[in-house]
């Protein structure tokens, strides 16, 4: 069972991580097949979704979902004391707003393509939350029933863990190519002078008594895979520009350096 639970975990993150990943890099025109990524390490990419304010909507969401089972276990003295029914209550209007939400949101997907993973969250809490309001009743329903509610919760809760990764995926690479000057700098010294289209200060040439007489500045790392480094200029047009990878040989020599800091 313990085996079981670590494979399907396991299994989840490396899709998360995968699905996250292929959204990063793929906004930089890569693709982390091509790069290389092995199992482990993308599964390690699915913890950058967990960020103060997904941890924060995860609380909510568990809090939420467990409002039946809240009303049934408070220390009241009477189940059917107005407090009760009020949490009841309460927790029965939220299914139908929620439920609501969800179906609007749906219908609106269009105009809420930075978001779409909201919508069939919603519907996940709304079906949880009468499944939880079911059984704090006793009404637990069939097998049949049951089986087919839990499926529609898991495809919902699977897509919008989906949309949330690329959404983020694509968010993470946004910022960091609006912020290129903060990632790690390269300087490069070759033998040969190397077509990039660098502005002319960024190139130096330093004289025909160095082997490695050419030196590069003005590039920054997006990462280094194998000894290949995958870099881009620092005013680099994500729509336009390409990215250049750069190998470490006899003829070429790569050094790393912080990048400028943003002002605070």
């Amino acid at each position: 069972m313990v085996i079981a639970q670590a494979s399907f975990f396991g299994a989840l993150m490396f899709y998360v991580g995968l699905t996250y990943a292929s959204q990063y890099y793929g906004f930089f025109h890569l693709s982390p097949f091509s790069l290389g990524f092995g199992f482990a390490e993308l599964a390690l990419y699915s913890l950058r979704l967990l960020k103060l304010q997904v941890i924060v909507a995860a609380v909510v969401v568990l809090m939420v979902i467990c409002i039946p089972w809240f009303s049934r276990r408070l220390p009241l003295p009477d189940p059917d004391s107005p407090h009760a029914t009020a949490v009841r209550k309460a927790a029965s209007v939220l299914q139908v707003v929620l439920l609501a939400t969800g179906l609007v949101l749906f219908l609106r997907w269009n105009d809420i393509a930075s978001y779409g993973w909201a919508a069939p969250l919603a519907l996940a809490i709304g079906i949880t939350l009468g499944q939880g309001r079911a059984a704090a009743a006793g009404h637990r329903g069939g097998p049949r029933r049951r089986a087919l509610l839990l499926f529609a919760i898991g495809i919902c809760l699977f897509w919008s863990l989906t949309l949330a990764a690329q959404q983020m995926g694509r968010d993470d690479a946004s910022s960091d190519a609006r912020h290129v000057l903060e990632k790690t700098g390269l300087v490069v010294l070759s033998a040969n002078r190397l077509s990039l289209p660098l502005p002319l200060q960024y190139e130096q040439d330093l004289g025909t008594e160095y082997q490695l007489r050419y030196r590069y500045t003005g590039l920054r790392l997006l990462l280094e895979r194998g000894g290949r480094y995958y870099v881009v200029p620092v005013d680099w047009e994500p729509r336009t520009d390409p990215v250049y990878v750069l190998r470490e040989s006899d003829t070429m020599w790569i050094g790393l350096m912080p990048g400028v800091l943003r002002a605070q």
